[in-house]
């Protein structure tokens, strides 16, 4: 529990040029690396070496669009971070209410909005 507490307050630096990009489908490969090593001895020893690899592309154009490379464990939580996320905005999306975080932005978003034209500025 301390260690997600900790997660929480770090800051990450998210780069301002960073634009979201679009991607409708998903092809997920796991490519293995096996090393065979003989020991002193003539024993064999197998080591095994993996990695995810997200490979993300728009259908209409065909395009991969990002590639991801993550480590197994990573690759679990985050399909359960996945998983857990859908659910919650799947279950959001079919409530007919609007969430009360969204009502105060709507709420700050009108008081900011013009009332006039003497409200505007003219830059020419």
């Amino acid at each position: 529990m301390e260690d997600k507490k900790e997660f929480e307050k770090q800051q990450f630096v998210i780069p301002p040029d960073l634009r979201p990009i679009y991607a409708d489908e998903v092809i997920i490969t796991s490519p293995m690396k096996v090393v065979i090593e003989k020991d002193d001895k003539g024993t064999e020893k197998i080591r095994k070496h993996g990695n995810i690899i997200l490979s993300f592309f728009d259908n209409q154009t065909k395009i991969i669009v990002a590639k991801i490379v993550v480590n197994p464990l990573t690759a679990k939580a985050l399909g359960n971070l996945l998983i857990k996320n859908s659910d919650k905005l799947l279950e959001e999306l079919d409530k007919k209410e609007i969430p009360n975080e969204i009502k105060k932005q709507i709420e700050e978003a009108k008081k900011k909005s013009i009332k006039s034209t003497s409200d505007l500025t003219y830059i020419g």
